[in-house]
């Protein structure tokens, strides 16, 4: 295969053109290679092979850290579950204890109640007044009404014309009545009791209407 003989640019081309460059400053591959050394050195990027080691330790050494104090806290939170259960079983043995005791209390007052029962069915009917066991029965709860109250227990008994207190009493039933105003008690049937002011029954009454 010959050589193409290259094309002449005609008279117009060759006057358009004009080589501004400076005879022995035309750029050269060479001087595009030290150019972009230059650049490289100046930016200073480092090699990536260098700085993994170094980055691949410093977050081994955070995580080995955030796992020890999730450790702490998984343990602080274990321990203070134990002791907060610990803390509710010994609750419910001394509240059982103190409950047990209480009955104790009550049960201990009680026995004298008991013993004067007792001895009240041990006398010989022959021999003793139909008063003489009613004041033995009047005797008995006396004595009931003082070992209850020293548990708080108090007796209310509703004097007739006071008026009545649904808060405190019972109305079983109500009646028309000449001497007493209406909503006022005019018989109690049966007593109210209450324990430090709490109420363990309403007195029983009749209310005038």
């Amino acid at each position: 295969m010959t050589d193409q003989p290259r094309e002449q640019p005609d008279a117009e081309q060759a006057d358009e053109y004009v080589d501004l460059t400076p005879d022995g400053d035309e750029p050269t591959f060479a001087d595009g290679e030290v150019e972009a050394e230059e650049l490289l050195d100046k930016l200073d990027l480092g090699s990536p092979d260098d700085d993994a080691p170094a980055a691949q330790g410093k977050q081994s050494e955070e995580l080995v850290k955030l796992q020890e104090e999730r450790d702490a806290f998984e343990d602080k939170f274990l321990r203070a579950q134990a002791d907060y259960q610990n803390y509710v079983r010994r609750s419910s043995r001394e509240l059982e204890t103190m409950r047990q005791q209480r009955v104790v209390e009550i049960a201990r007052a009680l026995t004298t109640v008991l013993d004067h029962f007792d001895r009240a069915l041990e006398v010989d009917p022959e021999q003793s007044s139909a008063g003489e066991v009613l004041d033995g029965v009047a005797s008995i709860r006396d004595e009931m009404l003082k070992a209850l109250s020293a548990f708080g227990l108090q007796r209310v008994v509703v004097e007739p014309g006071e008026e009545f207190d649904p808060n405190r009493h019972d109305a079983l039933m109500h009646q028309p009545h000449d001497d007493i105003d209406a909503g006022h008690v005019i018989q109690t049937f049966l007593p109210g009791y209450y324990v430090n002011d709490l109420p363990v029954r309403p007195a029983q009454v009749s209310v005038a209407q």
